[in-house]
């Protein structure tokens, strides 16, 4: 399936959320399972690419890159603005990942079944007006 890095990152927060909240295995744990294996490279690389972005944008002061007393990098005004904007296109990028579809169980909630669609249950149609 094509899917985003930003809504990779979205499946994969509301995943573990599940996970956390479910102590029994059914095939939906196991589906959501298979895929974070499956999503593991493609969340490294989009972890590197968001670093190159802090990176590049960050302001550097005689070969010293500058960071906020928490670690953080500082930026200027722009290079805030040109890093989110950097993020935000790389968030955009398809990538190609596996699906693992299974039925959806009916005590899914509305909030979790919109995230998992595609992923690890069947896309529903909206109802034709």
């Amino acid at each position: 399936m094509k899917t985003t890095y930003s809504e990779l990152n979205e499946f994969v927060g509301a995943a573990s959320q599940y996970l956390q909240e479910k102590t029994q295995r059914s095939k939906l744990t196991y589906a959501i399972e298979a895929i974070f294996k499956e999503s593991k490279k493609h969340l490294d690389d989009y972890q590197v690419k968001l670093n190159k972005i802090a990176v590049t944008h960050a302001i550097e002061k005689d070969g010293v890159l500058l960071t906020e007393p928490d670690g953080r990098f500082k930026y200027s005004k722009e290079g805030i603005e040109l890093r989110r904007a950097a993020e935000r296109e790389i968030g955009r990028t398809e990538i190609e990942i596996k699906d693992f579809i299974v039925p959806c169980p009916k005590e899914l909630s509305v909030s979790f079944q919109s995230v998992f669609e595609g992923f690890v249950i069947p896309i529903t149609e909206p109802p034709e007006e």
